[in-house]
């Protein structure tokens, strides 16, 4: 979305889907995921997933759609890709922009009865890969951002 803030909400309430319209859930300001302005959520997201887990070859079919700097291979490609992350806060898969919602969802029920033990994060992680282990130190407050490049 190329706008922001007070912008889309005015959108929304008088263009799409209009009628005055207002969310019900709270919106929270728009935030860069790719690029040299990418946030640290995504840095981290990124970093530890790289690509999504059923479509690590493409990164956008269009290039002249890309519009951030700089590029790399882990950027997220669209704004329907989704990061299924643990009640530990973990990323555990990411799934590519045409990956079916509806799809999630037994793998969401999963990490919610899973024992805590990781047992269900861990068969479901087992189809991601790019697991990179420990937290870099970007996002444990040190380091200038590197480590995720």
């Amino acid at each position: 979305e190329n706008a922001g803030g007070d912008e889309i909400l005015e959108s929304l309430r008088t263009i799409r889907p209009g009628n005055n319209f207002k969310p019900k859930a709270e919106m929270y300001e728009k935030i860069e995921v790719n690029g040299s302005g990418a946030h640290p959520l995504f840095k981290f997201l990124k970093y530890k997933l790289p690509y999504p887990a059923d479509d690590y070859i493409s990164l956008m079919t269009n290039p002249d759609y890309i519009i951030w700097s700089p590029v790399e291979r882990s950027d997220v490609s669209w704004n329907f890709e989704k990061f299924l992350i643990d009640k530990k806060g973990q990323p555990i898969i990411r799934y590519g922009a045409k990956y079916e919602p509806i799809k999630v969802a037994d793998e969401i029920a999963k990490l919610i009865d899973d024992d805590n033990d990781g047992t269900n994060a861990q068969q479901i992680q087992k189809a991601c890969i790019g697991n990179h282990g420990s937290i870099p130190q970007i996002f444990q407050g040190q380091g200038d951002g590197d480590e995720c490049n």
